[in-house]
């Protein structure tokens, strides 16, 4: 039964990330160059935000699936 919610808490935080992929990458990838906050003192465009956004995000996707794998790989040797 752990073993379930284990692998249901990695999906549901892997599809999250996905989502937060997706919602990111089409500004990123449409070059969209709408001031975010004009009135900032140093303002960025839609995809400058969104770039970080993503260098940012890929972190912890990345660790989500690294312990995916570590856990699978567990359950293999057993």
């Amino acid at each position: 039964m752990k073993e379930n919610k284990t692998r249901s808490l990695f999906i549901i935080i892997n599809v999250i990330g996905v989502i937060g992929l997706v919602y990111f990458a089409i500004p990123y990838l449409t070059h969209d160059t709408t001031i975010v906050n004009p009135i900032a003192m140093l303002p960025g465009e839609a995809w400058d935000w969104a770039g970080m956004a993503l260098t940012f995000g890929w972190i912890p996707l990345l660790i989500m699936n690294s312990l995916g794998f570590l856990f699978v790989r567990v359950k293999e040797k057993m």
